[in-house]
C-alpha cells in the first residue's frame, strides 16, 4: 500500500458489487480492502484502520444499521458512507441517525459516489485541521 493513498474498508456481501466497487474506487486511487459480513468489520478495523468505511446495510447476519451505530460508537472520527438498495426517507434518515455521514441508494453512479467520497473525506480532514 502506497503511504499517501486513501484507505476504504468497503462492506458488501455481494461479490459482483464488490468487485465492481473496488475497480472504480482503485481507478480513482483508493487502496480497497473488503469485509463480506458483519462480524469481520471490526477486525479490519483493528488491524488496518481504514480512512473511510463505506457500508451495504443488506448484510448477512446482522442489519448493517447494527454495524454503523457499533462502528460510530467505537471509532467516533471514522467517515462512514452508506450505500444501499434501500432509498426510502426513512432509511436515509434512519442511516444518518445511526452514525453514517452520507447515504448513497443503490443503484448509482460512479461520478456521484466519487464527488460524496471525496466530499466526505474533505469534510472530516477539515473537522481535523479546525480540531
Amino acid at each position: 500500500m502506497h503511504a499517501n493513498r486513501t484507505t476504504i474498508l468497503l462492506v458488501e456481501d455481494d461479490s459482483d458489487i464488490a468487485d465492481v466497487l473496488a475497480e472504480v474506487l482503485g481507478e480513482a486511487g483508493y487502496t480497497v480492502t473488503h469485509a463480506e459480513r458483519a462480524r469481520d468489520v471490526h477486525a479490519h478495523l483493528l488491524r488496518q484502520p481504514p480512512d473511510l468505511l463505506l457500508l451495504d446495510l443488506g448484510l448477512p447476519n446482522r442489519d448493517g444499521m447494527e454495524v454503523c451505530r457499533s462502528v460510530r460508537r467505537q471509532q467516533p472520527d471514522l467517515p462512514i458512507v452508506i450505500l444501499a438498495a434501500r432509498s426510502g426517507t426513512e432509511d436515509v434518515v434512519a442511516g444518518l441517525h445511526a452514525g453514517a455521514d452520507d447515504y448513497i441508494a443503490k443503484p448509482f453512479d460512479r461520478a456521484v459516489l466519487l464527488a460524496r467520497i471525496g466530499a466526505v473525506l474533505r469534510g472530516r480532514r477539515v473537522q481535523r485541521a479546525m480540531g
